[in-house]
């Protein structure tokens, strides 16, 4: 059975006229006649009671008929999908206010579908900022109940927040540290707006203390590091990168690592950009752990 068989016995069934259908279709009304004989012959009913005026549909045909529109109906839907997915969506917006080495995946990204093109956008996220059209990495989410089931999430990797020091301070060189045998150093914290703030603050808590701080909102924390004013506390990825005068303290206690995730909105239909750009993000950080 020809599936162009059944959409021609379907207009025909909807114009309840040969002539009628084959004007909408464009094809020849000799032509149309011969594929509906083919149809009815293949399946061994006859699906119209033909008289002068009109085409009127069997039982048998009124069955066909609404299983036929209900699956053509679908298959048209699929392919407009497929087809938005392959040919017309070539462009994918990234939306992440995290640096270093995700910044490197989205650039190393491009790099290999040098056709896609990316909108990157470094925006801190919101819940009440969602749109359908982006795609956001940002740290554990916590999703309010009421969007639950309007949001696809996806774990990316891990992320893990370390102590950025000055070399000239009293630090042991020790690699690591458990976080309370530092109360009495000063810190420099992350913006209180960022969600690395939060964080950050129940890493303090679970501690059980409340820093000394020098900034939580100075534009270059790294310079205040440099200048021995405190201990940055940031993401080991991030920008505060560490040269001839500072260092690195990883954190045995409490936990450092904090889960980062790709979400989006499940509304929107997954493009095949976006989903290069999934597949490449987990393949890149899976190579990492």
């Amino acid at each position: 059975m020809e599936l162009l068989h059944l959409r021609y016995f379907c207009t025909i069934a909807e114009l309840k006229s040969v002539t009628s259908a084959a004007n909408s279709l464009h094809v020849s009304q000799p032509s149309l006649s011969r594929s509906l004989k083919t149809l009815e012959n293949e399946i061994g009913v006859t699906l119209f009671e033909r008289s002068n005026k009109e085409m009127v549909l069997t039982d048998a045909g009124k069955i066909l008929f609404n299983d036929a529109k209900r699956a053509i109906n679908i298959l048209d839907s699929s392919l407009a999908k497929l087809r938005g997915d392959y040919c017309h969506d070539k462009d994918i917006t990234i939306m992440t206010s995290l640096s270093g080495d995700f910044l490197s995946m989205i650039s190393s990204f491009g790099e290999k579908y040098p056709n896609i093109e990316i909108n990157y956008n470094n925006s801190i996220f919101s819940f009440e900022n969602l749109d359908n059209k982006s795609i956001y990495i940002i740290p554990d989410p916590d999703i309010p109940a009421s969007l639950e089931s309007k949001i696809n999430k996806i774990q990316l990797c891990t992320e893990e927040i370390v102590l950025f020091f000055s070399k000239s301070s009293n630090l042991l060189s020790d690699s690591s540290v458990d976080l309370r045998d530092l109360k009495n150093e000063t810190f420099i914290l992350p913006d209180k707006s960022s969600t690395l703030y939060t964080f950050v603050k129940k890493m303090f808590d679970t501690a059980g203390f409340t820093p000394k701080t020098a900034s939580s909102n100075y534009p270059n924390p790294k310079l205040l590091v440099k200048l021995g004013v405190g201990i940055a506390i940031f993401p080991e990825s991030s920008a505060i990168t560490t040269d001839d005068s500072t260092n690195v303290l990883h954190i045995i206690y409490p936990s450092p690592y904090r889960p980062i995730y790709i979400i989006w909105l499940k509304e929107v239909p997954m493009t095949l950009a976006a989903k290069q750009f999934i597949s490449y993000a987990r393949k890149w950080f899976g190579n990492k752990l």
